[in-house]
């Protein structure tokens, strides 16, 4: 039950592709995984004719996905954790629902 004291950001693209998100194929079984729209920190490209830019996101049914900076969606808080953090368990697999257990050595 501490609070974090350190800085909370967005995930990248990058750590989504590590964490098992992949290119426009669908996935609901990584801790990733919520059924919304959330933006990444990654950019992806921009469109000097139309002054539009667009960003990395994990699209709804859990693949990764670009899109424009004018689309609604959620954004999702990240903390990393230190190497010190240890998985208390093996049982949960990081799902929302069953949220893997830490513990600060």
């Amino acid at each position: 039950n501490k609070k974090s004291t350190g800085k909370i950001g967005l995930i990248t693209a990058d750590e989504a592709m590590y964490a098992g998100g992949v290119f426009n194929i669908e996935n609901n079984k990584y801790f990733l995984y919520t059924g919304v729209h959330y933006w990444t920190m990654s950019p992806f490209d921009f469109d000097i004719g139309h002054s539009r830019s667009y960003d990395w996101n994990v699209y709804s049914p859990g693949k990764l996905n670009t899109s424009s900076d004018d689309q609604i969606m959620v954004v999702r808080p990240v903390i990393n954790l230190l190497p010190t953090v240890e998985i208390t368990s093996t049982t949960q697999d990081g799902t929302i629902n069953n949220p893997y257990i830490i513990k600060v050595l």
